[in-house]
């Protein structure tokens, strides 16, 4: 068995996968067949979660990055090798401290900017190279100057019903966005 750690959060697909050392991946593995909860790694500066199969921090546990396990070749032949997230990489990503900026026209912009700041993110008037994600209507093709800048930075674009409301469920609304199959990722 392998494990690997999701290195590029932006581009997905299996180039953004870094396999761990073999000996960390021995170690890792070790634990996982022991039913451990979590195993420290790099030195005690990372912790594996086997339930959300996360590595974080040790110190920041919002920096956090998906892990997947998986079968060597010369183990199987099966077609499904996989035994972590794949393509479903795991609950939606830390809002927490993320930088987003809007383009495009909703109804309530003030809507999107409480929910953001209520989940412990920021807003951004303009796109840099230090915000994180950007949101455009889903009913707009995401076109502009913010667009070209978030192409320009590899800025994921999620998007949002142009009538986003602050409601009961609006949190929710916001973190299944932000999925990794509901954005849009530009090369």
């Amino acid at each position: 068995m392998s494990w690997y750690w999701q290195s590029d959060l932006r581009t997905g697909g299996d180039a953004s996968w870094t396999s761990y050392a073999k000996k960390e991946s021995k170690k890792i593995e070790d634990a996982f067949k022991k039913k451990a909860k979590t195993v420290e790694v790099s030195g005690g500066k990372y912790i594996v979660d086997f339930k959300n199969m996360i590595q974080y921090r040790k110190d920041d546990d919002q920096l956090q990055r998906p892990v997947k396990r998986v079968e060597d070749d010369s183990e199987s032949d099966s077609e499904e090798r996989i035994k972590g997230p794949k393509t479903k990489r795991h609950k939606p990503m830390v809002i927490k401290a993320k930088t987003f900026a809007r383009s495009g026209t909703f109804n309530n912009n003030a809507a999107i900017t409480e929910v953001i700041e209520s989940l412990g993110g920021f807003t951004s008037p303009t796109v840099t190279k230090t915000v994180d994600y950007l949101i455009c209507p889903a009913d707009e093709e995401p076109e502009g100057v913010k667009v070209t800048s978030a192409k320009k930075y590899r800025i994921p674009i999620m998007f949002l019903p142009a009538d986003f409301r602050k409601t009961k469920t609006s949190k929710d609304d916001f973190k299944e966005a932000m999925k990794p199959e509901n954005m849009q990722f530009e090369e």
